[in-house]
């Protein structure tokens, strides 16, 4: 039982998470960072939670390569610079806050799947470098 408060308290924090704790811990992790942009009553973002996100493979790879931080654009305080308030939006974004890729919509599992790794698969050493 406490395990499961444990996860059920992790997953929560991923939504009290500032960016800007996000970017700290990603940074330290050296990782991306994945920001889903998402809405209430948004069934495309229904959609990629129930048959892309909740997959046990997807997950994994988010895990291994990414820090994961859903914003609802109607309640949450969104980055400037992640200009979209189309929903679902998903953003790749190093730690210095620099847009590797845009996709707006909900991709099928496969086309998600090789976004993540397309990124993840790269060893970002200095994230400034791409500043």
């Amino acid at each position: 039982m406490k395990i499961i408060v444990s996860l059920f308290l992790m997953s929560l924090s991923l939504y009290a998470m500032s960016f800007n704790d996000i970017k700290i811990q990603a940074a330290a992790e050296k990782k991306l960072i994945l920001v889903e942009l998402v809405m209430e009553s948004c069934s495309y973002c229904e959609k990629m939670e129930k048959f892309v996100l909740s997959k046990e493979d997807v997950k994994s790879i988010i895990t291994k390569n990414y820090m994961l931080l859903k914003l609802d654009i109607r309640k949450d305080e969104i980055p400037e610079f992640l200009t979209s308030r189309i929903t679902p939006t998903f953003y790749i974004v190093t730690p210095d806050n620099v847009i590797l890729h845009e996709m707006i919509g909900a991709p099928s599992k496969s086309e998600f799947i090789a976004l993540l790794e397309r990124f993840g698969a790269t060893k970002w050493k200095s994230f400034s470098t791409y500043s």
